[in-house]
């Protein structure tokens, strides 16, 4: 039996914060890189750049 890996959307469906790392997405194809922009706000909760997701996570380091 195959059995299908979960897409951030299934994530999102079942209540996960899914996060878009924009500048470090991959895709199978170009199509699909150019796909991920512009579909992205419908199956993420945020878009953000590698450098603002460590920034975050440097902070929350921080904060403990």
């Amino acid at each position: 039996m195959h059995r299908q890996l979960p897409t951030e959307r299934t994530r999102m469906e079942f209540c996960f914060h899914v996060t878009l790392v924009d500048d470090a997405t991959a895709t199978f194809s170009e199509v699909g890189m150019e796909a991920a922009g512009p579909n992205g706000p419908m199956y993420t909760h945020a878009i953000l750049s590698t450098g603002s997701v460590i920034d975050l996570l440097a902070e929350a380091i921080v904060s403990v």
